[in-house]
């Protein structure tokens, strides 16, 4: 498939990543085991943000 330029490709990026957002972050936290909890408190941290 050939992407446009501009608005028709961040649309259809859009529209793609919003398509698939749900089964990712499913699969991220099934395939590892629920460590991406862990790397998401860590990286909060890290960032300092109460």
């Amino acid at each position: 498939m050939v992407l446009g330029r501009g608005k028709e490709r961040k649309d259809y990026v859009r529209f793609m990543f919003n398509s698939i957002a749900h089964r990712y972050d499913f699969l991220n936290h099934f395939l590892s085991a629920g460590v991406d909890i862990y790397w998401r408190k860590k990286a909060i941290a890290k960032l300092n943000v109460d």
